[in-house]
């Protein structure tokens, strides 16, 4: 389990936005309109991983954009 989550938090960098709840989900989302048909999930957590998601997104300038009904959906 602890390498799926390495591979996922590397991968956080890499997205595109990240959806909040703003406290217990983070959801991060990569879209390149050009190559891909759909959005695709790259990262996603809950509570403690979520916070740590959401710092990593703010570590490297990926926005954050709180929808908490969104979140819960994804």
């Amino acid at each position: 389990m602890e390498r799926a989550q390495q591979r996922m938090m590397a991968a956080v960098p890499e997205a595109d936005v990240v959806i909040t709840n703003p406290t217990h989900y983070s959801i991060a989302l990569q879209y390149k309109i050009d190559d891909m048909s759909a959005p695709i999930l790259v990262a996603k957590g809950v509570d403690h991983l979520a916070m740590r998601i959401r710092e990593v997104a703010k570590a490297n300038d990926v926005p954050l954009v709180e929808n908490p009904p969104l979140a819960r959906a994804l």
